[in-house]
């Protein structure tokens, strides 16, 4: 009777708990509490040093910052500081691209030899040759990277790549696949891509974004290549562990890559994307900008699984908020999205076109941001404000270390469990090692990250295999040692 009564108190204060929780999550508006996530992965959990912040919906644009501009000093984030974007910059390769074809310069399926140099042989398959939409969607057969990179010099792998470079590799490649067969997402082709369109235009990448995408959209704070006069603005970049890096620098390939803008550019881009753009000076101009980013945005091709297909540098993502295992997950939503990251900085840009929510993130650390605006774009972030703000669980130590173990999802990739006291911890191969946090006995979540994993026990509680939940995936994996 006595051990029934503790039962019952427990599972009472745990729904108390959640309902406490929930309210104050219901009493915070969306900045509040996009706010909250944020800065208790950068302060508290010391995972980054600075963000910045905007959110769109129903064509009304909010910004804020968090934390500092350097992990070496305590100047703070200002909406005026350019980041480096990283691979978002593709977005605005394709939109240019889109903008051409609206004007009736190119067609998507004209190949890409008939915009080459003579002395140029660019490889195919199958009688297939790769055209300008393959490099927009990935398609096109070519590598994520070109074999004569100079890895060496890992602190600048872009900057020495020029265009007699990117000529040797097309002039020596051979396709292992004809394009369109499988997708790869790959730099060096919407690097190609970028550099084509300066060919096309008959000047530089830089002049062809400029003219075709930060002009008509009024976007003054945005760069393919940042001029001495804004030097300044750039603020310091820095790897996980918080330490400063160098800022990457591109040549022929700056079209994967090279765009360094400020929140508040961002917010307007994110803002003309979501077709709620301010009219601009020259009504015609506004119109062909309008169409391009509309021919953006339709869907090309699937990404290699049914709920992801790509547009014209976009990818389009369906979701489902019902998840249960052994039935099938219908699609409830979809959100256009991409993101980036170089050496020191990340970035996530997305908008969910049903419900006219957007939001960017630019955060000077390569910090994972983006499950927090995911969960925005889906609709479910009050399960993540719950998450952090609910007061975890306390499994004894003794319950704890019944979980630890090595657990094997897939082929060299594993999860290592263990308890430091009354904290478990769990490390993926190749991945720092993260607390998580109980919802159960045996089921936990994380907070760096929307995932959770829940122990299937053996004899005596001993776990025996883990259930990883992530991205509406499941993987199980047992237990190997």
């Amino acid at each position: 009777m006595r051990e029934f009564c503790k039962v019952s108190f427990c599972l009472i204060s745990s729904f108390l708990m959640l309902i406490s929780s929930s309210i104050y999550a219901q009493k915070l508006d969306t900045v509040n509490k996009l706010e909250l996530l944020i800065r208790d992965k950068i302060e508290k959990q010391k995972l980054g040093v600075g963000a910045s912040v905007a959110i769109v919906e129903n064509g009304e644009a909010k910004t804020f910052t968090i934390g500092r501009q350097s992990n070496n000093d305590k100047l703070m984030v200002a909406a005026k500081d350019l980041f480096e974007i990283g691979s978002i910059s593709k977005v605005f390769t394709s939109i240019a691209l889109a903008d051409m074809v609206i004007e009736g310069k190119v067609k998507l399926d004209d190949p890409i030899q008939m915009y080459l140099p003579k002395e140029v042989k660019v490889p195919s398959k199958s009688g297939k040759q790769i055209t300008l939409k393959h490099l927009a969607t990935h398609d096109s057969g070519l590598p994520r990277l070109p074999s004569n990179l100079d890895a060496v010099n890992s602190s600048q792998p872009y900057a020495a790549y020029d265009q007699a470079s990117l000529y040797a590799f097309l002039n020596e490649h051979e396709l292992s696949r004809a394009p369109e067969v499988q997708r790869e997402y790959s730099n060096l082709g919407v690097g190609l891509l970028g550099h084509l369109l300066g060919l096309i235009d008959g000047t530089s990448y830089q002049s062809v974004i400029e003219q075709r995408v930060l002009k008509p959209m009024g976007l003054d704070s945005t760069f393919v290549h940042l001029p001495k006069s804004k030097q300044a603005s750039l603020i310091q970049g820095h790897n996980s562990q918080l330490v400063p890096v160098e800022h990457w620098r591109f040549d022929a390939l700056a079209g994967a890559g090279s765009i360094t803008s400020n929140i508040l550019d961002m917010s307007s881009f994110l803002s003309v994307n979501m077709s709620k753009a301010k009219p601009v000076e020259d009504p015609k101009q506004e119109k062909r900008i309008s169409k391009a980013v509309h021919l953006a945005q339709q869907i090309q091709t699937d990404f290699g699984n049914p709920v992801t297909n790509i547009g014209l540098g976009w990818i389009i993502s369906s979701f489902s908020l019902g998840e249960e295992a052994g039935k099938a997950r219908s699609s409830s939503g979809e959100y256009i999205w991409h993101n980036g990251g170089t050496a020191g900085f990340r970035s996530f840009l997305g908008f969910n076109n049903k419900t006219q929510k957007g939001i960017v993130i630019l955060a000077n650390t390569a910090v994972d941001l983006e499950s927090i605006a995911r969960a925005y774009l889906m609709g479910n972030i009050d399960t993540q404000v719950e998450r952090l703000t609910r007061t975890p669980l306390n499994i004894p130590e003794e319950k704890l270390s019944k979980l630890n173990g090595e657990y094997q999802l897939m082929p060299g990739f594993n999860l290592t469990v263990t308890n430091e006291g009354d904290r478990l911890f769990i490390q993926a191969t190749n991945q720092p090692k993260f607390p998580v946090f109980p919802n159960s006995a045996t089921e936990f979540y994380y907070k760096v990250v929307e995932a959770k994993v829940v122990f299937e026990l053996g004899e005596g509680g001993i776990a025996n295999s883990v259930i990883l939940h992530q991205n509406g995936r499941q993987m199980k994996g047992k237990k190997v040692n």
